[in-house]
């Protein structure tokens, strides 16, 4: 079996992250959901809200951060 790792190293004064990937797409896709997951609970315990709202909270940001960073390229 193929090994799969997804590692994201960040820095905790400006939050600039590097990410580190190995294995298929398939496998990083459901190691990156794992990982959402478990954020989602570990959130969602400490402020006391639903792990399915922390997710999309979390998933809502990604996608900004991704439209903001295309609206970046295209300044360019």
């Amino acid at each position: 079996m193929k090994k799969t790792t997804l590692i994201y190293e960040c820095d905790n004064k400006n939050h600039n992250g590097t990410l580190k990937m190995e294995g298929s797409l398939a496998d990083l896709t459901a190691a990156a959901g794992k990982i959402l997951m478990e954020i989602s609970k570990a959130a969602a315990k400490a402020l006391d809200e639903e792990p399915a709202d922390i997710a999309i909270r979390i998933a809502g940001a990604s996608i900004d951060m991704l439209m903001d960073e295309k609206k970046g390229e295209g300044n360019e």
